[in-house]
C-alpha cells in the first residue's frame, strides 16, 4: 500500500515518516491510510470476467457442436417405391426435353424431394443429406460424422456436425441466402462459410447434369419447386 506525500504528491510506502522524493516529514492521517487500503484492494472484475468469457466460449461451442437431426420425413416406408417412381418419371421427362431441345416443366412436392435426397444418399454414398421445402425457400442439411478415434486406450466419437444451406430460386439456379452451423445461424455474408461447402458437397449423377445443363428457370412457391428446361 502507498500513501501520498502532502508536500510534493509523491507516492510512498505506508509506514514511512519522511518522503522519499522531497525529504519532508509527511503528515499521514487515518483517512489517508484507509484510502490507501481501499485503493490496494484488488478489483473483482478480473475474477468475474474470466469465468464469464469462458462460459460464453463453452456455450458457443455447445451451440455449434450440438448437431441438428435430419429433417423429419412425412413419407411412409411403404410409399417410397411409388413416390420414387413418380420422381423418376418427372426426371426422365426433363432429361428427354433437355436432350431433345424442347420445353418441359415439372413440379416437385416436398415428399418427392425427400425421396430424391434419399436416393442420392444411397447411390453416391455421400454424407447424409435431407431437404426441407417451405414457402419460397429450400433448405439442404448436410450431416457429417468424424471418427471414432482411439485416445488413451479409449474410443472417442464419432463427432457429428450438421450444416444447413438455405436457398431461394434465382433464375436458372439456386442462390444461398442463409446458413446454419449446428444450432448457430450465420448472419450476412458469413453464411457462405457453411452454405458453400454444403452445396458443393452434392454429387450430381450424369442424368442430373444433363438436366442442369438445359435449365431455364427454377421457381419455388407455396412449398413446391418447379423445374423448367428448354433449348
Amino acid at each position: 500500500m502507498q500513501v501520498t506525500c502532502n508536500h510534493c504528491g509523491a507516492k510512498n510506502p505506508i509506514g514511512r515518516i519522511f518522503c522519499m522524493a522531497c525529504g519532508q516529514r509527511m503528515t499521514i492521517t487515518n483517512a489517508d491510510v484507509e484510502k490507501a487500503r481501499a485503493q490496494a484492494k484488488p478489483s473483482l472484475w478480473p475474477k468475474l470476467l474470466s469465468p464469464l468469457i469462458w462460459g460464453v466460449v463453452i456455450a458457443l461451442m455447445v451451440v455449434i457442436l450440438w448437431p441438428l437431426s435430419p429433417f423429419p420425413s412425412s413419407l411412409k416406408e411403404s410409399d417410397r417405391p411409388l413416390v420414387l417412381g413418380r420422381v423418376e418419371s418427372k426426371i426422365n421427362a426433363l432429361r428427354s426435353a433437355a436432350m431433345g431441345g424442347f420445353d418441359q416443366k415439372e413440379r416437385f412436392q416436398p415428399v418427392e424431394l425427400e425421396v430424391l435426397a434419399w436416393r442420392r444418399n444411397v447411390e453416391t454414398n455421400t454424407p447424409q443429406f435431407s431437404v426441407q421445402l417451405a414457402g419460397d425457400r429450400l433448405t439442404l442439411r448436410r450431416i457429417d460424422r468424424f471418427g471414432p478415434w482411439m485416445l488413451l486406450g479409449r474410443s472417442w466419437g464419432p463427432l457429428t456436425i450438421s450444416r444447413d444451406a438455405v436457398m431461394v430460386a434465382d433464375g436458372a439456379q439456386l442462390k444461398a441466402v442463409g446458413g446454419r452451423f449446428g444450432h448457430l445461424p450465420l448472419p450476412g455474408p458469413a453464411h457462405a462459410l457453411v452454405s458453400g461447402p454444403v452445396m458443393r458437397g452434392v454429387t450430381w449423377t450424369p442424368r442430373d447434369q444433363a438436366v442442369i445443363a438445359k435449365l431455364r428457370k427454377i421457381t419455388i412457391k407455396d412449398g413446391e419447386i418447379e423445374i423448367e428446361v428448354g433449348p
